[in-house]
């Protein structure tokens, strides 16, 4: 059966091409794939931290889709390429199953999600993880479920968008560590910081040819409206640039840091944790604070030839728009702590309108919703944004140190 005739066979649309790639390596003949079966579903919900309220819904999901050769057949391969395949992939092109399985559709995806569990177990075993973080971090899992279900008026189950991000818990060191997650990696993100070697002042700066808008956000594809260009040069003598203020704006004021004041404390590359907020959570100063210090810690025992410089993240809730919309919340609260810098990115939306976003018939049921919408209906641009924290700066945590100590003055503008 190719994907074509599965898809044709259910009445579902989705890309054949994308859904295919590697169709022929997740074949295994007619046994039943070990994630359908009742034994390991039971299994699995139990390691994610959920009750037994889902279990027969899910078995009965399981047998539906192991009856139907089209469904058990996109089923396997989808659960081999997020988690058995030799590389990592997303699904793309594939479709919701909301035709072939109504109201099931959201447990057809949680089937697959749950498949994750037996595969990061051996991934964090490999590396010496203690299984408690294991079960913490699929507990992703048990979290979407939650979102699902205050989305689809109490339906349980998972987007089929959210079980890309699962397929990094096995192959990559990523762990949930109290109230957030950790990938350890090569520092993604652009800016380069530099501390001022006297004053212990941080200051970022932008990144070359941005175009930026008259309110210091960068600007996607081809603007309309007045810009100038970001430009940026790092010699022996020091680093030249436009200051990306902590809150979240690109200055238009060219300063030189000369290497005798100043030295890069965060570049591309850099050894970092790159942190993720898991959802439903509660967000408190505290219960990240704590989450911070706890995963330092743990990756110098587990990973000690690890030496992250800083915690860094890009995400809709570092968007600067929230400071203006909401300043009281626990989000904001937050990000005053971290050194904010924009993006020229709309993305994000995908979470915050789960049943999909266009303008004019998008969900209204949350004040976010409501906030961009009606952004959004005055001609302007919504935008995420990214942040970094320095370890060394942690001790910090709580006082809004960048903010409180940011002092243009101290720069000295190029001419």
């Amino acid at each position: 059966m190719t994907p074509t005739e599965a898809l044709q066979q259910l009445d579902e649309t989705g890309d054949p091409d994308r859904i295919g790639l590697d169709w022929e390596r997740s074949a295994a003949g007619d046994r039943i794939p070990a994630f359908l079966t009742q034994q390991q579903i039971t299994e699995s919900l139990a390691f994610c931290g959920f009750g037994h309220e889902y279990t027969a819904a899910l078995i009965d999901t399981a047998r539906i889709v192991t009856r139907s050769p089209a469904l058990l057949r996109l089923a396997r391969h989808a659960a081999w390429a997020l988690f058995e395949g030799p590389e990592s992939r997303e699904l793309l092109g594939w479709p919701a199953f909301s035709r072939s399985l109504g109201d099931r559709a959201g447990l057809f995806w949680m089937l697959i999600g749950l498949g994750v569990v037996p595969f990061a177990r051996k991934h964090h075993k490999s590396l010496g993880i203690p299984e408690s973080f294991t079960r913490d971090t699929c507990r992703q899992v048990w979290l979407y479920c939650e979102g699902y279900k205050s989305n689809y008026d109490g339906v349980p189950g998972i987007q089929r968008i959210r079980t890309n991000w699962l397929r990094h818990y096995v192959r990559e060191p990523i762990f949930r560590i109290g109230r957030l997650e950790y990938w350890r990696k090569p520092n993604p993100i652009p800016p380069h910081a530099y501390r001022n070697r006297l004053s212990g002042l941080t200051v970022a700066l932008a990144w070359p040819d941005l175009k930026i808008d008259l309110d210091g956000i960068p600007i996607p594809g081809e603007p309309d409206g007045g810009y100038w260009h970001t430009t940026f040069e790092e010699t022996e003598q020091g680093a030249t640039g436009q200051p990306i203020a902590p809150f979240g704006k690109v200055l238009h004021r060219t300063i030189t840091l000369p290497s005798a004041e100043w030295e890069p404390v965060l570049r591309p590359d850099d050894d970092i944790l790159q942190v993720h907020i898991p959802p439903v959570d509660p967000l408190n100063l505290e219960s990240v604070r704590s989450s911070q210090v706890e995963a330092l810690a743990f990756f110098k025992q587990h990973f000690p030839d690890s030496s992250p410089r800083a915690f860094v993240s890009t995400s809709w809730m570092f968007s600067d728009l929230l400071e203006t919309w909401f300043p009281e919340s626990n989000t904001v609260q937050y990000l005053s702590e971290l050194y904010i810098f924009p993006l020229a990115s709309d993305s994000g939306l995908s979470f915050i309108f789960p049943k999909g976003f266009t303008p004019e018939t998008a969900a209204r049921d949350t004040r976010l919703q409501r906030a961009i919408l009606d952004h959004l209906a005055k001609g302007k641009r919504w935008r995420i944004g990214g942040m970094f924290l320095l370890v060394d700066d942690l001790k910090y945590f709580g006082s809004q140190h960048y903010r409180s100590a940011w002092k243009l003055s101290e720069f000295a503008e190029s001419r």
